[in-house]
C-alpha cells in the first residue's frame, strides 16, 4: 500500500488499533453506566434523575460501539472513539440541563432543598436508617443512659472516647466530643443535642469530616419496660456521596448491633436510675 492509498483510506491503516479503541470506548461507557446506577439508588429525586441520564448515556455508548464494531469490524478508525466521546458529552450536557431545570423549578416554587438537592420535607419524612428494640428496663433508665454519651463506650467498642464539651445539665445544645474507630483509623466527631424531652425524645446531629448524621431516638413505655425507636439520616460529602447506599446498609447493621449491646448492658448490669450509667452492686 503506497502513501497516497493510505491517505485515501485511513481505516485500512489503523486496524491494528481496533482493540485499544474498543477497550477505551467500552471502559468509558461502563464508567458512565456504573456511576448512573449508583446515583439512581439515592433517595433524592434530583440525584436519581441525573443518574438515569448517566445510565442512558453509558448504555447508549456501549450499544453504539458494539453496533459500530459489527458493521466495520477490522476497519475501525479514530471515528470509533469520537462517537464514544460524543455520546459521553451529550450525556453530560443533558444531565446538566436536567439539573438546571429541576433546581430552577424548585426555587421558583419556594421548596427548600438540602445540599444534595433533596426537598427538606422529603428528607425528614424518609429517614435512611430506622428500627426499634424492646428493653426490659424503665424508660427513665434507658433515656438517661443513652443521653449521657459518655456511657456509650461501655456497650459500643467502636467508640473509644467521649468527653462532655458544654457545662451544665443536659438539654438542647449539649455537645460531646467523641472518637470512633473505622478500618483502623481514628475518626473525631462532635455530637450535639437538637431536641431533648426527657424521657421521651432525644434528637442529635453528629458532625464528622466526611459526613453528617441527623436523627432522633424515641422512648415509649411498655408493660415490659421500654421500646426505643431510632431514625437517622446520613449525609455524606464529596466522593462518599456516591457510596451513600452502601454506607446506609452498613449503618443499619451497626445500629442493630449497638442497640442490642445496649439492651444486654442495661438488662444484665441493671444501672441505677438515680445515677445514669452506674452499676448497681
Amino acid at each position: 500500500m503506497n502513501r497516497r492509498s493510505a491517505l485515501r483510506n485511513p481505516a485500512r491503516n489503523t486496524g491494528s488499533g481496533t482493540p485499544g479503541l474498543f477497550v477505551s470506548g467500552a471502559t468509558r461507557g461502563l464508567q458512565d453506566l456504573f456511576l448512573g446506577v449508583a446515583l439512581t439508588r439515592q433517595e433524592s429525586k434530583l440525584v436519581r434523575a441525573t443518574g438515569w441520564v448517566w445510565r442512558g448515556g453509558g448504555a447508549l455508548t456501549i450499544a453504539v460501539l458494539i453496533l459500530y464494531g459489527v458493521i466495520y469490524r477490522a476497519s475501525l478508525d479514530y471515528r470509533f472513539e469520537v462517537i464514544a466521546l460524543l455520546i459521553t458529552w451529550l450525556a453530560l450536557m443533558t444531565g446538566g440541563l436536567l439539573l438546571s431545570v429541576v433546581l430552577t423549578r424548585s426555587r421558583a416554587s419556594g421548596t427548600p432543598l438540602q445540599e444534595d438537592g433533596t426537598p427538606v420535607q422529603l428528607a425528614r419524612a424518609q429517614p435512611a436508617i430506622q428500627g426499634r428494640i424492646d428493653i426490659d428496663r424503665p424508660t427513665e433508665v434507658v433515656f438517661d443512659t443513652v443521653a449521657d454519651e459518655r456511657n456509650e463506650p461501655r456497650y459500643n467498642p467502636r467508640l473509644r472516647q467521649v468527653d462532655l464539651i458544654t457545662p451544665g445539665p443536659f438539654g438542647i445544645g449539649t455537645r460531646f466530643h467523641a472518637e470512633t474507630v473505622s478500618m483502623g483509623r481514628t475518626i473525631p466527631m462532635t455530637i450535639e443535642f437538637t431536641d431533648f424531652d426527657r424521657p421521651h425524645r432525644l434528637a442529635s446531629t453528629t458532625r464528622m469530616q466526611a459526613m453528617d448524621i441527623r436523627g432522633r431516638l424515641d422512648f415509649v413505655p411498655t408493660l415490659q419496660g421500654t421500646r426505643m425507636n431510632w431514625s437517622w439520616d446520613i449525609q455524606p460529602r464529596g466522593v462518599l456521596a456516591l457510596a451513600r447506599p452502601i454506607i446506609i446498609r452498613i449503618g443499619r447493621r451497626q445500629e442493630q448491633t449497638i442497640w442490642r449491646a445496649l439492651k444486654h448492658y442495661l438488662e444484665d448490669s441493671r444501672p441505677n436510675p438515680d445515677q445514669p450509667g452506674s452499676i448497681d452492686p
